[in-house]
Formats: C-alpha cells, sequence, structure tokens
C-alpha cells in the first residue's frame, strides 16, 4: 500500500555525508513521487545555491526519510521561496 502524502512538517535538508545543510518545511507527496522544501535556515557558506547542490536527503520531523533528486527553486513565489524536487523511493 502507497505511503498517503505528508502534511507540511518541519524538516532538514542533508547531504550524502548527513550533515545539515538547510532547515525548514517540507510537504512529501508521496502519490507523485516529488516533494516541496521551504528554507527557513540555511547553513552552508555559500548559502542557497550549495545547499541544493549537495542535498541528497530530506528528512521531516516525524521521522520519514527520502533520497532527494534534482532539487530546483520554484519560480513561483507563493505560497513562498521554495523548492521542489524528486524523491527516489
Amino acid at each position: 500500500m502507497p505511503k498517503p502524502d505528508s502534511s507540511i512538517l518541519p524538516a532538514v535538508l542533508l547531504d550524502a555525508e548527513n550533515r545539515q545543510l538547510a532547515s525548514g518545511e517540507a510537504r512529501l507527496l508521496f502519490s507523485q513521487n516529488r516533494g516541496v522544501f521551504w528554507p527557513h535556515d540555511i547553513r552552508t557558506p555559500e548559502g542557497r545555491d550549495n545547499a541544493i547542490k549537495f542535498a541528497t536527503t530530506v528528512q521531516t520531523s516525524d521521522g520519514q526519510i527520502v533520497k532527494a533528486l534534482n532539487f530546483r527553486l520554484c519560480p513561483a513565489l507563493f505560497p513562498s521561496p521554495h523548492f521542489d524536487f524528486e524523491m527516489m523511493i
């Protein structure tokens, strides 16, 4: 049985070595194999571009962990600046 889509949850963006690149909120859309990440705090010296360049994993506050690919800044600024990504399930 497929997982249901998640609510918007606190989340962190991790690199391949599980170092935290950013914190914010995420919604995992399992029905579409994609997700959305709204950053609040980006922890890389180079900022947003470096965070999405090295991001490999999204972990939500309810313990879900997904491998993430192809982060891209969404051109739509509503509801707020965010990244779309594909999930490897």
